[in-house]
């Protein structure tokens, strides 16, 4: 991961010198070496090479450039994860409309922008305007995609924790269980995203206290699909 991000620094030293540091393709540059800081988590490095380039592109394009407006998203969601939610609530209201305007709403440039807008606002604890833009984003993801795509998975799992969080779980299992039946059609009854979508619709099932036994059948179904996957992120699903 160390050598990931010295393959861009490298790179990134001669372009200053030959372009300087304020030119476009330093910029692009910088946005490629964020995401190998990522990599090796290093987030404080991650967060200065995406702030340098919204500000090289802001410089070059505008404030009211699409290109701006994604540099502006990427450093939302960066500072999303890493807990600065006001300074990346105010990074995504800037780029949303430029973005949506630009693209228009069936672009996955706005969706994706905008699923990212609606975790930031469950960060900040507003439940309703978060839920108001995941809707948005499912109905936009849906017109996009289509209805039975399986990009509409991680829609419909959100959407269904965040009524499960605020204890409307009746609401939260139909998400649930489109999403379930969504990877069933698109990847198998047998496939490890299927077997968590039914173990995260059982976790939901059991706190309504009703049709227990439905839940049951759920968990031990996902079981018998995840037991023997040696992927470490479908595992963490049995040990939680």
């Amino acid at each position: 991961l160390k050598e990931a991000a010295l393959m861009f620094e490298k790179p990134k030293l001669i372009l200053e010198k030959h372009y300087g540091k304020n030119h476009i393709v330093v910029a692009r540059t910088l946005t490629s070496l964020s995401r190998a800081y990522d990599d090796k988590d290093d987030q404080e490095k991650r967060i200065m090479a995406l702030r340098q380039a919204l500000a090289i592109k802001c410089d070059f394009f505008g404030e009211d450039h699409p290109e701006t407006a994604k540099a502006r998203s990427n450093l939302g969601d960066c500072l999303r994860v890493n807990g600065m939610i006001k300074e990346a609530l105010q990074n995504f209201e800037r780029a949303l409309p430029i973005i949506l305007n630009f693209y228009g709403r069936n672009n996955v440039a706005y969706i994706y922008t905008l699923y990212d807008y609606a975790l930031c606002l469950n960060a900040a604890g507003d439940y309703t305007q978060a839920q108001k833009a995941l809707l948005e984003t499912l109905s936009a993801a849906e017109q996009c995609h289509g209805v039975d795509s399986p990009h509409l998975t991680t829609y419909l799992k959100t959407i269904g924790a965040l009524y499960a969080v605020q204890n409307q779980h009746h609401v939260a299992i139909r998400y649930l269980e489109r999403a379930v039946q969504l990877w069933i059609r698109n990847a198998g009854d047998q496939h490890p995203d299927t077997a968590v979508a039914k173990w995260e619709l059982a976790t939901v099932i059991i706190q309504t206290q009703e049709n227990l036994s439905m839940a049951t059948k759920l968990i031990q179904e996902a079981q018998s699909v995840l037991v023997d996957c040696q992927d470490p992120k479908y595992r963490t699903v049995l040990n939680g």
